[in-house]
């Protein structure tokens, strides 16, 4: 891409110009370089993300998680897909008319050893944190919360 002689002139002239150009080629080199795997620029390896990483570095600190090192694809997707599964249960139930706490779906990230232990039937007392006051809020007289399969529906006639 040829270029701009006017964009030189104006950076010679203006100390702030001159910086910004300067960034501009730098990040733009950055992620180039992530890409292609340059190994004299891996210092400057940069690839962007937009508000996911902190967002998953805020929901990862003070867990296991919140170390790199222990960031294995794994652990992380199988995280991020019971807590999906979880949130996408409490959103249902919502649908259904059940009264489910706001927090509800909400979850800290677990070890897999954690997520795979996880009975069926404890789901919505683990992930939805269900005290005996929620508990007592909820009619179970007009709710059939459990069946064979555990999905909760509500009760035919």
């Amino acid at each position: 891409m040829p270029r701009d002689p006017k964009q030189i002139e104006r950076a010679e002239k203006d100390p702030k110009h001159k910086m910004a150009l300067v960034f501009r080629s730098y990040l733009g080199r950055s992620s180039i370089w992530a890409i292609s795997g340059e190994p004299s620029r891996k210092i400057d390896y940069q690839i962007w993300c937009g508000p996911a990483m902190g967002a998953f570095n805020q929901w990862a600190k003070g867990s296991f998680l919140e170390a790199p090192q222990n960031r294995r694809a794994v652990d992380v997707a199988m995280n991020l897909l019971f807590g999906a599964a979880v949130a996408t249960r409490a959103n249902w139930l919502r649908a259904q008319g059940i009264p489910i706490p706001g927090a509800a779906g909400t979850i800290r990230p677990m070890d897999l050893a954690e997520i795979r232990g996880t009975p069926r039937r404890t789901l919505l007392k683990i992930s939805f944190k269900l005290d005996l006051e929620i508990l007592e809020t909820i009619n179970y007289k007009d709710y059939l919360v459990f069946i064979s399969d555990n999905r909760p529906q509500r009760p035919v006639g």
